[in-house]
C-alpha cells in the first residue's frame, strides 16, 4: 500500500501537500499533477477528467488507483 510520504517523496512535493491532496483540502498544480500522472501511469483522459472534477473528485481518484491496497491475490506469496 502506497503511503503519503511515499507519494511525496516519488512526486517531489511536501508529505503536507501529499497528504492535502491525499484528503482533498487542495489540488494540486498543473506541474504536480502532470508528475503524478507520469510517475505512476496513469491513464491520462481519465486522470485528466478527475481533476477537473475538483479537489474531492480528484481526491477519491487518487485514493483509489494509488492508495489502496492491491487485491489479497496479488499479496500473497504463491505456494511453491
Amino acid at each position: 500500500m502506497l503511503t503519503n510520504q511515499e507519494f511525496a517523496r516519488l512526486c517531489g512535493c511536501s508529505l503536507t501537500m501529499s497528504s492535502k491532496i491525499r484528503n482533498g483540502a487542495r489540488m494540486p498544480s498543473g506541474r504536480l499533477f502532470t508528475r503524478i500522472v507520469r510517475v505512476f501511469g496513469l491513464e491520462g483522459d481519465e486522470a485528466v477528467e478527475a481533476y477537473a472534477g475538483g479537489p474531492a473528485v480528484f481526491s477519491n481518484y487518487i485514493e483509489t488507483k494509488l492508495f489502496e491496497p492491491e487485491p489479497d491475490h496479488l499479496t500473497k506469496a504463491e505456494p511453491a
